[in-house]
C-alpha cells in the first residue's frame, strides 16, 4: 500500500503537476461555460486539456479526464494544432500511468514524442523524455530508461537555469538505487536536492528531503539519514497552529526489510540523536521505532520506545508534540490489555489537549481584538480611499471610452481605404486578365486560320497542280513519239524539268500539310520530317513513346508544325551534327524534348520574336502548353515543351 502511495507521489512530483494540483481550482461549471463559448481553434484545444486535467486531479474521474483529452487530441489533429495535440497526448499518457496502465500510457507518450520531434516542440520534448524514462523504469527496462533520461539531461543542460533538470537527476537517482549502484544514485540524488533547494518550491523540497532520507536509510548511512530527518522536521516547522500532528509520521513510514534490521537501524538513529544532544531528533526516532513495533504486533517492546520518545520530546521543550506519543501509549496499553495504564495515558492526553486548546483560544482572542482595532482604523481609511478611487476610476473610464471612439473611427477609415484599394487592384487584375484572354483568342484564331489555309493550298497543289503536271508529262511523251526525227537531248532535259516540277509541287504540298499525317499518323510523319536532316549529314535520334492514337488530326498537325519549326531553326542557325528528339505521353500530358549540340546562344537574352520561336510559342500557347528554353554559347540548345492531353483530345475553340 505504501509503495503505491509512493509511486503516485513520485508521478505527481516528476510530472510537474504541482502548479496545477496545489493551486486553487476553478469550479467545473465555469470551465464548461468557457468551453461552450469558444469556437474551434487552439484555445478550445487548451480548454479541453484543462478540463481533462481538472477531472483527473480534482474530481478523480479518470474516464471523464480521458474523454476530454481524447477530444483535444482529435480537434488538435483536425486543426493541425500540433502543440495542443502533443500536449493532450502527453496528459493521457500521464493519466494512464498514474492509474496503473503504464504500457498504455507509454504508447501515448511515444505518439506525443513523434509529434514533438517532427514539428518540433522544444518546450515539450525534454518533459516527454523524462516521462518515458520513468515509464521504462517502472516497466523494468533500465537501458531504455537511461537512454531517454540522457536525452532529457542533454536538452536541459543547454538551457541556463532550467529548474526541471532536478526531475531528470532524481529519476537517475531512483534508477541507480534500484540497480544497487549506490554511489551514482546518491550523486544524482544530491544534484537534484541542490537544484530544488535553490528555488522556493516547498512541495519539491520536502519530497527530495524525504527521498534522500529513504535512500540513506536503505544503504545504512545512519549519519546522513538522521541529518535528512532533522532537515525534514526543520522544514515542516513548528506547526503551532495544530494541536495534534499525525501519530504515524507517515512521511517516514516507509521502512521495510527484516524486522531485526529495521529495529536495529531505528535504534542507531535514536542513539545518534542522543549522541548529538538533539533530543527532538532522538524522540522522533524513538517514536518511529515504537510505531514500527506496533505494526509487527510487538506491543511489549513498543511501550519503552514510546516512553523514551515522550521523555526526549518533552525535554526538548516542545511539549505540545508529546500529544501524539501520549495517544500512542494509550493505544498500545489497550492492545496489551493493561487498562489501568491505558487510562492514565488517556487522562494525560486529554488534559494536555485541553490545556493546549485553551492556550490556543486565548491567543486567538487576543489576535481577534487586535484585528478588530486594526479593521476599525482601516475602515475609515478605506472609505476615503474608495471615494478617491471612485473618482479616479470614473475619469479613467471616460478617457478610455473617448480613446476607444477615436480608435474605432480611425480603424473604420483605414478599413474603407484598404477596401477601396483592394477593389481597384481586383478590377485592374480582371481587366489585365481579359486583355490577355483576348490576345490569346486573337493568336488562336490567327494560327487556326493559317493551318486551314495551309491545308487548302496544300490540297490544291497536290490534287490540282500535281494532276496537271502529270498530264503535261503524258502529253509531252505522246508528242515526242509522233516526231519523225525527235531530239533525244531536248526530250530528256524536258522530262527532267517536268519531274523536278512535280517533285517540287509534292514537296511544297507535303511541307504545308504532310499527307502521311492523315495516312500513317503522327509518329510516321515525324520520321519523314527528320529524314531531311539525316540527308544533310546530321545524326538524328527520334523517340516516340506511349502516344494516344486517338489524337485529333488538327492537334497532330500543330505538334508536327512545332517540331518542323524547331528543326528549321536547327538547320538554319545551330550548325549541329547531332539532334535528339523525344516525344512521349505521361500523366495526362505530352512532352516534347529537342536537344542539339550546335553553337547555342544566350537564353537569358532571348527575344520571343527572334529565331523562329514566335510561331512556336504561339502554337504552344494555343494548345495551353508550356515552353522552356535552355541554351548557352558553345553548349548546344535544349527545348522542353509540355502540352496537356485535354487540349489535344478535343479541338480547341478560338
Amino acid at each position: 500500500m505504501w509503495q503505491c502511495a509512493q509511486i503516485l507521489f513520485l508521478s505527481l512530483c516528476l510530472w510537474g503537476v504541482g502548479n496545477d494540483l496545489w493551486a486553487q481550482s476553478v469550479d467545473l461549471p465555469t470551465l464548461h461555460r468557457e468551453l461552450a463559448a469558444l469556437p474551434d481553434g487552439p484555445k478550445k484545444v487548451r480548454q479541453l486539456i484543462r478540463i481533462g486535467k481538472h477531472y483527473h486531479y480534482y474530481e478523480a474521474m479518470t474516464d471523464s479526464s480521458l474523454y476530454y483529452c481524447e477530444a483535444a487530441i482529435d480537434l488538435g489533429a483536425q486543426l493541425k494544432d500540433f502543440k495542443g495535440q502533443g500536449l493532450a497526448l502527453s496528459i493521457v499518457g500521464q493519466v494512464l500511468h498514474t492509474t496503473g496502465n503504464i504500457t498504455g500510457g507509454k504508447q501515448y507518450l511515444l505518439r506525443s514524442l513523434a509529434i514533438a520531434q517532427v514539428h518540433p516542440l522544444d518546450d515539450l520534448l525534454p518533459k516527454l523524455y523524462n516521462d518515458l524514462g520513468m515509464s521504462y523504469f517502472r516497466l523494468g527496462m533500465p537501458d531504455s530508461s537511461l537512454y531517454y533520461l540522457g536525452k532529457a539531461e542533454e536538452i536541459f543542460l543547454k538551457v541556463d537555469k532550467n529548474y526541471l533538470l532536478w526531475k531528470t537527476y532524481h529519476l537517475f537517482h531512483k534508477l541507480y538505487l534500484d540497480q544497487k549502484e549506490y554511489e551514482k544514485a546518491m550523486l544524482y540524488g544530491e544534484k537534484a536536492f541542490e537544484i530544488v533547494m535553490a528555488h522556493n518550491n516547498r512541495v519539491d523540497q520536502g519530497y527530495c528531503i524525504f527521498q534522500l532520507a529513504y535512500a540513506y536509510f536503505l544503504i545504512g548511512d545512519i549519519e546522513n539519514y538522521t541529518d535528512k530527518v532533522e532537515q525534514w522536521y526543520y522544514f515542516k516547522g513548528a506547526m503551532e497552529d495544530k494541536v495534534e500532528e499525525d501519530a504515524r509520521h507517515l512521511a517516514f513510514g516507509f521502512l521495510d526489510g527484516e524486522p531485526e534490521q529495521v529495529i536495529k537501524k531505528l535504534e542507531q538513529a535514536a542513539l545518534y540523536g542522543l549522541a548529538k544532544d538533539n533530543l527532538m531528533l532522538a524522540g522522533m526516532q524513538f517514536q518511529n521505532l515504537g510505531h514500527y513495533l506496533t505494526t509487527i504486533d510487538n506491543y511489549a517492546d513498543a511501550v519503552p520506545a514510546f516512553i523514551n520518545a515522550h521523555n526526549c520530546i518533552a525535554a526538548s521543550g516542545m511539549r505540545w508534540k508529546t500529544l501524539t506519543v501520549k495517544k500512542q501509549l494509550y493505544e498500545t496499553y489497550q492492545a496489551l490489555g493493561q487498562k489501568d495504564s491505558a487510562l492514565i495515558w488517556l487522562e494525560r492526553y486529554t488534559l494536555s489537549k485541553d490545556s493546549l486548546q485553551s492556550i490556543a483560544k486565548a491567543k486567538d482572542f487576543a489576535e481577534l481584538e487586535i484585528k478588530y482595532e486594526t479593521e476599525k482604523k482601516d475602515l475609515v481609511i478605506g472609505q476615503r480611499t474608495r471615494e478617491r478611487n471612485f473618482l479616479l476610476i470614473g475619469s479613467t473610464i471616460l478617457i478610455g471610452f473617448a480613446v476607444w471612439i477615436i480608435m474605432l473611427l480611425r480603424y473604420r477609415l483605414r478599413t474603407n481605404r484598404r477596401l477601396a484599394q483592394q477593389t481597384a487592384e481586383i478590377q485592374a487584375q480582371q481587366l489585365q486578365r481579359i486583355e490577355q484572354e483576348q490576345q490569346i483568342l486573337t493568336y488562336n484564331a490567327m494560327i487556326e486560320g493559317q493551318e486551314s489555309e495551309r491545308h487548302r493550298i496544300a490540297k490544291d497543289l497536290h490534287d490540282t497542280v500535281g494532276g496537271m503536271m502529270s498530264a503535261v508529262k503524258a502529253h509531252f511523251s505522246v508528242l515526242f513519239k509522233k516526231q519523225a526525227q525527235p531530239d533525244e537531248a531536248i526530250y530528256h532535259k524536258t522530262q527532267d524539268l517536268i519531274d523536278e516540277a512535280c517533285e517540287e509541287v509534292r514537296r511544297i504540298s507535303h511541307n504545308m500539310i504532310p499527307r502521311a499525317l492523315e495516312l500513317s499518323g503522327l509518329e510516321a510523319t515525324l520520321q519523314d520530317l527528320t529524314q531531311s536532316l539525316r540527308l544533310a549529314g546530321v545524326a538524328v535520334t527520334l523517340e516516340c513513346r506511349d502516344l494516344d492514337p486517338q489524337l485529333h488530326s488538327h492537334q497532330s498537325a500543330m505538334i508536327y508544325r512545332i517540331l518542323q519549326e524547331l528543326l528549321n531553326n536547327i538547320t538554319r542557325h545551330a550548325q549541329a551534327t547531332e539532334v535528339f528528339i523525344q516525344l512521349l505521353q505521361r500523366d495526362e500530358a505530352i512532352y516534347l524534348q529537342v536537344e542539339d549540340n550546335g553553337k547555342g546562344f544566350d537564353s537569358t537574352a532571348l527575344r520571343s520574336d527572334g529565331m523562329g520561336l514566335s510561331s512556336v510559342k504561339s502554337r504552344v500557347d494555343f494548345l495551353r502548353g508550356e515552353l522552356h528554353v535552355d541554351s548557352a554559347p558553345g553548349q548546344g540548345t535544349s527545348i522542353s515543351i509540355r502540352i496537356p492531353v485535354q487540349s489535344l483530345t478535343k479541338p480547341v475553340q478560338s
